[in-house]
């Protein structure tokens, strides 16, 4: 058979011929032109004039019997394209018909019996183009005739020369013998797999019943031929057909070979494990191609099986998987373009506010100097006022032992603000108990000691508690830091894993000094907080926000900062039961103390490794 390529690289031509004299160009009839100067067979059947099919449909009803010359050419012309019609001897027999209707269907046009004056001229056409010339065509001999019984006689003793020269003469492929069977059968039930290829290629019905109800699978089943089981399954044959004693082929298989597990560990072939569970390799690869659903997947399944069972159907879907998949490409275009749109206005939006936010800061900035000194009672915490301003919030991809929650990197500005020099120690606690605030909870010290040491065992919810006592008593507005607020008094202008640098001593902050990061060296373990204060502040004067305990900050707990604010404020969506820490404590390693590393707690746990610092929003 000639390849697939060169029928589709023709077919448009053919239907270009079969038009009627006089009748106007299909590309610009039909509004097909890419569809044919790409040689799709699929978009010329979707094309093809109306005009042109009904000239041929009428054509092969009203047309005599064409002369023997025009069919002598006709077959010559069938068979050097590749669609085997037999032997040019001018008789329209039942290969012939087959090999004709095959180059309509493969040119999208209709089936018809007889041969017509404008199917021998596209015909032609696509000859001259394929180099099958017409003198060729018209002076082919017809072939010597061969006894009826001889494509039997070749099946049964495997004379391979015998037939292919009964096959070349005409003789019916699918012709019975005396017993009712036919030449495929006795290659099948014999074995014989270098005939049976060519008897299917040639037409051969793998589905005909013997008188008993066998099929051709049926009996290569019985007998085990495996690579002859392939060829049918390839085929796409019907494994439902019932034969002798109702059995089917599915049934005479899992006699012989047992299940699929037993079939599979006997390393039977694919074939073999497709007809235990109901199906064919033609059948199984149509199926693929259906779940899979696109115009490569059905274009995959007839580059193999052109002509299988599921053939018609799949280029039907592959027509219209083209067709759906043309229209999600435009629409994931159009949304492409508009996601592009947003993220451009997005991006103008945020340099707005950041510009805009930087400008109230350089005003608030002249009211409220960086580094003014705060303290609003005798017991309240002492405060320093940070300068405003814009940095990059988490931890780029490089930074050694990051997270994946410590990301997307992203600008963040802020308002100057004033924050506790210290981490909020038991003495203030005690001052809000005394007060009457704080829900009178007197927090346990471990017997570390309290006074200067920072507060420990306090929840979110007890820190929330000391805040609004504070803001009630002072009539400021006091508050939790935000996680964005955090990081930048942490970092205090730097870019580093910690504001001391890329890493961090013992001598600098309270942690478990068994453990290093970076080029770190070893250092002393207190196993217990100290008093605030008793390590060098970083560049904005605060003390403690590496290690001695942990920071509970007023966010709420979210997995990465996608969608996170950037104008200094607290994020108040996300797992709001379960609230952000920073800074690390004195138990933790010092991948923990990072400026970037973040923790979380529900929102009423009390342990001795939390506490808090405070802020206070400047107007």
């Amino acid at each position: 058979m000639a390849s697939n390529a060169v029928r589709t690289g023709l077919l448009a031509l053919a239907v270009l011929c079969a038009l009627p004299a006089g009748h106007p160009p299909l590309a610009a009839e039909a509004g097909s032109g890419a569809a044919l100067a790409a040689g799709s067979v699929e978009a010329v059947k979707e094309g093809a004039a109306p005009a042109a099919k009904q000239t041929l449909a009428q054509a092969a009803t009203d047309a005599g019997p064409p002369p023997p010359r025009a069919i002598r050419e006709a077959q010559a012309l069938l068979a050097g394209l590749g669609y085997a019609p037999g032997p040019a001897d001018g008789v329209w027999g039942r290969r012939t018909g087959q090999a004709y209707r095959a180059f309509l269907r493969d040119a999208g046009l209709p089936d018809a019996e007889r041969l017509t004056p404008e199917a021998l001229r596209a015909l032609r056409a696509i000859a001259k183009r394929a180099g099958v010339t017409p003198g060729r065509a018209t002076t082919a001999a017809p072939a010597a005739a061969v006894a009826p019984d001889a494509l039997h006689r070749a099946a049964q003793s495997g004379d391979i020369a015998g037939l292919q020269a009964a096959l070349s003469a005409g003789v019916e492929v699918d012709a019975r013998d005396g017993r009712g069977w036919t030449a495929l059968m006795h290659a099948v039930n014999k074995g014989y797999i270098l005939l049976v290829e060519p008897l299917l290629e040639a037409g051969a019905n793998p589905d005909v019943r013997a008188p008993d109800g066998a099929t051709a699978l049926f009996m290569a089943a019985v007998h085990g031929h495996t690579e002859v089981i392939e060829l049918l399954s390839n085929k796409g044959v019907d494994v439902s057909i019932k034969g002798p004693k109702g059995k089917t082929a599915v049934d005479v298989a899992r006699t012989r070979y047992g299940d699929v597990d037993v079939a599979r560990q006997n390393g039977e072939p694919s074939a073999v494990l497709a007809l235990l569970q109901g199906e064919t390799l033609e059948g199984m690869a149509y199926e693929q191609a259906r779940r899979t659903g696109t115009a490569t997947a059905y274009a995959e399944y007839l580059s193999t099986n052109p002509r299988g069972r599921h053939a018609d159907e799949a280029r039907r879907l592959r027509v219209e998987a083209v067709e759906r998949e043309r229209r999600e490409a435009e629409e994931e275009r159009r949304r492409a373009e508009e996601r592009e749109r947003r993220k451009a206005e997005e991006k103008r939006r945020k340099a707005e506010e950041h510009k805009r936010l930087a400008e109230a800061g350089k005003r608030l900035a002249r009211k409220w100097p960086a580094g003014t000194k705060l303290r609003d009672c005798k017991r309240c915490p002492e405060l320093v006022v940070v300068p405003p301003g814009s940095f990059m919030m988490g931890s780029p991809p490089a930074e050694a032992k990051r997270s994946r929650d410590e990301g997307p990197v992203h600008r963040v500005t802020l308002l100057p603000f004033a924050v506790g020099i210290h981490e909020v120690t038991f003495d203030e606690w005690n001052a809000c108990v005394r007060g009457g605030g704080c829900g009178k909870y007197k927090p346990d010290s471990e017997g570390w000691g309290r006074g200067r040491r920072p507060v420990i065992h306090v929840s979110w919810r007890d820190a929330k508690e000391y805040v609004t006592w504070l803001s009630g008593k002072t009539g400021e507005p006091y508050r939790l830091l935000s996680e964005s607020e955090w990081e930048y008094v942490a970092r205090a202008g730097t870019a580093g894993p910690f504001h001391t640098g890329s890493t961090i001593s013992t001598e600098q902050a309270n942690y478990d000094g068994n453990y290093t990061y970076g080029s770190g060296r070893k250092g002393r373990y207190r196993k217990k907080t100290v008093k605030v204060g008793s390590y060098p502040p970083n560049d904005f004067g605060l003390h403690d926000v590496h290690g001695n305990v942990w920071e509970w900050v007023e966010d709420c707990w979210n997995g990465s900062y996608e969608g996170a604010p950037e104008d200094g404020s607290a994020w108040e969506s996300g797992d709001c039961s379960r609230r952000v820490l920073r800074g690390g404590s004195w138990g933790n390693y010092p991948v923990s103390l990072r400026s970037a590393y973040r923790y979380t707690y529900s929102t009423g746990i009390r342990n001795n490794h939390a506490g808090f610092r405070v802020a206070r929003t400047l107007d």
